[in-house]
């Protein structure tokens, strides 16, 4: 099994992946607010700010793998979420997300 240096973060991206590929989650959770399971609050914020404040993930993914990430294939689809996000930002803009995003 690979490991990585730091667990504890991709568990956390582990999370904020799953949370963004899951639109019934969104909308219960950043929409209607409902908390599930032992988290008390999450927003999308959350994984704006993991993936492009807290970490290199979102402009340089492979530079995590080791770190984060276990391999360059991992990296790559890392890539494609923010590019993902990116269009969202494009289309709606980063000022309501009170971050250092672009």
């Amino acid at each position: 099994m690979i490991q990585v240096k730091y667990p504890e973060m991709r568990k956390e991206l582990e999370e904020h992946v799953r949370a963004l590929a899951d639109p019934a989650y969104q909308r219960r959770v950043w929409v209607e607010g409902k908390a599930e399971g032992s988290v008390r609050h999450d927003e999308f914020d959350y994984a704006v700010h993991f993936l492009y404040d807290d970490t290199k993930l979102a402009s340089d993914a492979p530079s995590t793998v080791g770190w984060i990430l276990k391999d360059a294939s991992e990296a790559e689809h890392i890539a494609a979420l923010v590019r993902s996000i990116d269009v969202v930002f494009a289309k709606y803009g980063t000022k309501h997300l009170g971050c250092g995003v672009h």
